[in-house]
C-alpha cells in the first residue's frame, strides 16, 4: 500500500491527527524537540514506518507546535512521531524502583547513558520529582546535564536581598564546583537559568511578592508556594515610575549576573521584552492572554531587549576571547 498525498503547512490547531474533507492535519506540541518526523503505517503491528515525513521548523513550525497537512491522505493510517532533543520533566521519578525507593543504579537512566543511538543527543534532566526526590549534583550518570534548581533559588534570593549569600551566589556564578565537582561533573554540566516555563517569568517574578493563580480554578492552592520574589514595593502592575525603574534595574541584575555565570545559560522566551503572567505562575491551562506572547511588548520594552541582545553579544565575545588565549 502507497500512501498518495501532498505536504502542506497544516495548522497548530486542533492537536492530534484531525480528519478533514481532502486530507489529515496533523498537530503535536513540543517545547524542546529540535527536530519532528511523521510516520506513516500501515497496519497498527508494523514495527517500521512505510513513510516518514521530515517537518521543516520553518514551514511546519509555530511556537512550540509542530503541525502538517496530508492532502489527500484518507483516514484510517496509523501514524508516529519521532522527535529529537530530550528534557526529562522530573527526571528523577525514572531513578526510582517498583517501590518507590531511589535506586543506586537505575537501569532506565542507565539505558538511556549507554545508549548508541542517544549517543550524540544532549540529555537534560530535571533532577528532582514531584514526590519530593531532589538530585541536583548527583543525579545518577555522567553525560547528563542538570536543571540546576540551587542557582535558581540562590540568585533569586540574592538579588531579592536576603542576607548570608555570598559565598553560596560565588559558587554559583563560578560553576557551581560544590554540586558537580567531587562527582567528576564540569560548569557545562549546569543548566543555569533564573524562570522557566514552570513558574513566574521574569517580570513577575520582580513585580509579585506571591502567586495569583486565581484564574486557574483551584482557590489559589495550586502553583509552587516558594518564589523567592519581590514586587519592587508594590504588587502587581503599577505605573508609579521610580518602581517601574526599579523593576527594570532588577530584570537586568537577573540576566547579568545569568550570562556572566559558568555553566550553561538558559533564558525564557518573552522575559527579554518583560512578558507577564499576571502573577500566574502555574498558567498551563490558561489559552489566553495569561498564557499568550503578547509581541506589542518587543516595542513597548525595546531597551531591554537590546540590554538582553548586547549581553548575549558580551558573553560570546568574551568565551571566544577565553578560547583564543
Amino acid at each position: 500500500m502507497t500512501f498518495e498525498y501532498s505536504i502542506e503547512p497544516g495548522r497548530s490547531h486542533p492537536l492530534g491527527a484531525v480528519p478533514e474533507a481532502d486530507g489529515v492535519n496533523f498537530s503535536v506540541f513540543s517545547q524542546h524537540a529540535t527536530a519532528v518526523e511523521l510516520l506513516l503505517f500501515e497496519k497498527d503491528e508494523d514495527r517500521l514506518p512505510q513513510q516518514t515525513i521530515q517537518l521543516d521548523p520553518k514551514i511546519h513550525k509555530t511556537f512550540h507546535f509542530w503541525h502538517v497537512y496530508l492532502k489527500g491522505l484518507k483516514p484510517g493510517a496509523g501514524y508516529a512521531y519521532r522527535v529529537d532533543g530530550f528534557r526529562f520533566d522530573e527526571g528523577s521519578i525514572l531513578s526510582r524502583g517498583e517501590n518507590g525507593v531511589p535506586m543506586l543504579y537505575p537501569s532506565a537512566l542507565w539505558s538511556i547513558e549507554l545508549s548508541e543511538a542517544l549517543a550524540d543527543t544532549k540529555i537534560i534532566a530535571e533532577a528532582w520529582d514531584a514526590a519530593g526526590l531532589y538530585q541536583v549534583g548527583n543525579f545518577p550518570g555522567y553525560r547528563w546535564a542538570e536543571w540546576n534548581g540551587r542557582y535558581r533559588d540562590d540568585i533569586r534570593r540574592f538579588v531579592r536581598g536576603d542576607p548570608g549569600l555570598i559565598g553560596a551566589v560565588a559558587a554559583r556564578i563560578a560553576g557551581s564546583a560544590d554540586l558537580y565537582q567531587s562527582s567528576g561533573h564540569l560548569p557545562i554540566d549546569s543548566i543555569n537559568f533564573i524562570t522557566c516555563h514552570d513558574g513566574f517569568t521574569l517580570n513577575d517574578l520582580v513585580s509579585y511578592n506571591s502567586k495569583h493563580n486565581e484564574a486557574n480554578g483551584e482557590g489559589n492552592r495550586d502553583g509552587n508556594n516558594e518564589n523567592f520574589s519581590w514586587n519592587s514595593g508594590i504588587e502587581g502592575e503599577t505605573t508609579n515610575r521610580e518602581i517601574e525603574e526599579l523593576r527594570q534595574r532588577q530584570i537586568e541584575n537577573f540576566i547579568t549576573i545569568l550570562l556572566l555565570s559558568q555553566g550553561v545559560p538558559m533564558l525564557l522566551a518573552g522575559d527579554e521584552i518583560r512578558r507577564t503572567q499576571q502573577g500566574n505562575n502555574n498558567a498551563y491551562c490558561q489559552d489566553n492572554e495569561i498564557g499568550w506572547f503578547d509581541w506589542h511588548l518587543l516595542e513597548k520594552n525595546h531597551h531591554l531587549f537590546r540590554f538582553f541582545q548586547q549581553t548575549i553579544a558580551f558573553r560570546q565575545r568574551t568565551l571566544l576571547q577565553c578560547r583564543t588565549e
